[in-house]
């Protein structure tokens, strides 16, 4: 199944329009947020259902955790 003029780069190997818009599209559907803790040590911040990774800088943790649809608050606990 296909369409036609669906392609998002051209024969040259470009982006094209529709890729331009879907790219422009797929960053308004990421969740993206830096910051620092508060004086409770607690980071907040708003997001998507998904699969996200926390990354504490200086302290070279990584840790992955998943929103579900369900859930509308979640705290995840990072041992430094």
């Amino acid at each position: 199944m296909s369409r036609e003029n669906a392609h998002l780069v051209d024969a040259d190997g470009e982006v094209n329009e529709a890729g331009k818009r879907f790219i422009e599209l797929k960053k308004e559907w990421l969740s993206e947020a830096e910051g620092y803790i508060d004086e409770q040590s607690e980071f907040s911040f708003r997001g998507f259902q998904g699969t996200y990774q926390v990354e504490v800088v200086n302290r070279m943790t990584l840790n992955a955790f998943v929103v579900d649809k369900q859930q509308q608050h979640q705290r995840l606990l990072i041992q430094l």
